[in-house]
């Protein structure tokens, strides 16, 4: 009996150091796989914004180009839809700046959670191993059983009687 306890201690801590180590790989995948989102958002938003700015200056040079065939060429007109036009395109790559900043929180949150959750189920591994090591050990048995020191006292069962006249009648 004691070499097959033996033998399922070692198994399961065998087992117990496997998962530990698959968890930490599957963790480190989880987070390359993070990061390439990451990078793959970043280059859609920068090519977003080099669109954003391509439209800018052809528009613009549309808008002079418009200006300078009705001969009103440095007009208020034309200064004011030039103006225009770079507001928006300002508005439009903020928020394209807006978005990545969201994704990069995101990103950072969900590999912070996955994190979190490797380490509690390293935790967990650790926490079954050592129960069962406990439990092959004897568990609170060898801890509370006789000839180890730890013994909680016997239980009395008799009450002694103390005097009435200190305690008005009452027993302990």
């Amino acid at each position: 009996m004691g070499a097959v306890a033996l033998v399922a201690l070692a198994v399961t801590a065998a087992s117990t150091a496997y998962s530990v180590d698959q968890q930490k790989k599957a963790g480190k995948a989880q987070q390359e796989g993070q990061d390439i989102a990451s990078a793959q958002q970043k280059s859609v938003d920068l090519a977003n914004k080099r669109q954003q700015l391509r439209e800018e200056r052809i528009r613009r040079a549309q808008i002079e180009q418009a200006s300078a065939n009705q001969g009103v060429g440095g007009s208020s007109g034309e200064a004011g839809a030039v103006s225009a036009l770079g507001a928006q395109v300002g508005a439009n790559v903020a928020s394209i700046n807006q978005g990545q900043m969201a994704a990069e929180g995101i990103s950072g949150a969900m590999s912070r959670a996955a994190g979190a959750t490797q380490r509690a189920q390293v935790a967990q591994g650790v926490a079954s191993l050592s129960g069962t090591v406990f439990s092959g050990a004897g568990g609170f048995n060898s801890i509370f059983s006789s000839g180890t020191g730890v013994n909680p006292p016997p239980a009395e069962t008799q009450q002694k009687q103390i005097s009435p006249i200190g305690t008005r009648g009452f027993s302990l």
